[in-house]
């Protein structure tokens, strides 16, 4: 009993730990690239994060129109994928990363049609727009 007792309190305190650097410690504002191509420096923390024109609503629109197997915008039981853009000063896609991928086939149908998405509006920081990340979770229903 006593053994259990101690593991709690443990998992306690560095739960309670890791929750109070969390807070106190947001993380960095920026991050300066290794690859210094066009963005050296990329925002993470912007005034204004990137946006697709339009809004959300025509992105996922654009997006399912021009898949190949589009799916259900509004399923509930759904399988997620999320993709991480790179987007430069002048709203151009630099890079794109899958963080969670869904079956090959339809992966590669999310990116080619993210392939023709038109400039997207640039994260601001101070007035100016600058390069950040934009994050792009697609639900599909299968």
């Amino acid at each position: 009993m006593k053994q259990l007792l101690r593991i709690f309190i443990c998992v306690v305190v560095a739960f309670t730990s890791m929750s109070t650097y969390a807070q106190k410690n947001k993380g960095p504002e920026f991050e300066i690239s290794q690859d210094s191509s066009v963005c050296d420096t990329i925002w993470i923390m912007a005034d204004k994060p990137v946006e697709y024109p339009g809004g959300t609503d025509a992105m996922y629109t654009f997006l399912f129109d021009k898949m190949k197997n589009g799916g259900d915008l509004h399923a509930v039981n759904t399988q997620k994928m999320m993709v991480k853009m790179l987007v430069s000063s002048d709203g151009s896609v630099l890079e794109k990363k899958v963080l969670r991928s869904l079956d090959p086939e339809t992966t590669q149908d999310v990116l080619q049609a993210m392939d023709q998405f038109p400039k997207l509006i640039p994260a601001q920081k101070n007035g100016k727009d600058v390069c950040s990340y934009f994050l792009v979770l697609v639900n599909l229903l299968r």
